[in-house]
Formats: C-alpha cells, structure tokens, sequence
C-alpha cells in the first residue's frame, strides 16, 4: 500500500512537543530549554537509519509517519533512560520499521483521513 500525502510543519511541530522532544522546561533529548540541536540529531538519526533499512520511506514522510516515529523514538528514549530496556538503537529503530511494515496497511486505514471513524466500525 501506498501511503500518499505531505508533511505539514504543524503536524511535526506538534507531535515534538506532545511527545516532550522539545520543550519550554528541557524536552528529553534537550541539555538545555533553548537547545534544538541535539532533539534534531536524534530524529535525523532515526530517520538516517531508517532510510538505510530501506522500509516504506515514503510512510515516514507522511503525517501519519511523523506522528508515530516522534511518539516511538520518545517512548524508547525515555524506557531506555528508566533502564526498563537495554536495547541497541538500530535494534530499537529496526523493531520500529518491522511493526510499521507489517501493520502498514491497518494503520493506513485506520488512522488516516477518517480513519478513526472506520475504526469504530
């Protein structure tokens, strides 16, 4: 299945800031509130790993993709930080983009354009 659609700036700022990659009182991946640098290493090292896992790139780059990866690489991080898992992280990325690939088609329909609706069904 294709996914198809455009990033919109929004959507990314958002899930950023849902998730606490970056915020006013230190996001967790931020040495400090105004540090933006490392927060965007770390999404740029996902996203690098992922493009050489070579895995649906064009879900990555949708909404829906953003929403997600934002959401894991910030679950992960933080289970890390709790020593709840001692994983490596291209494992950790490598999980992430078997999950997607083999739920692809369930996650395009249920959480796209009125998917919740379809959902519900």
């Amino acid at each position: 299945m294709k996914i198809k659609g455009k990033l919109t700036l929004t959507t990314f700022v958002l899930a950023l800031k849902t998730n606490k990659i970056i915020e006013g009182k230190k996001g967790i991946f931020q040495k400090s509130n105004n540090d933006i640098n490392d927060p965007f290493k770390k999404i740029k090292l996902f996203y690098s790993s992922i493009k050489k896992l070579n895995r649906n790139i064009p879900f990555y780059k949708s909404n829906l993709g953003v929403k997600l990866t934002i959401k894991y690489i910030s679950l992960f991080e933080r289970n890390i930080m709790k020593n709840f898992l001692n994983v490596k992280f291209i494992d950790g990325v490598s999980f992430f983009a078997d999950s997607i690939n083999e739920n692809i088609e369930n996650l395009a329909k249920n959480y796209g354009t009125g998917g919740f609706k379809e959902a519900q069904k």
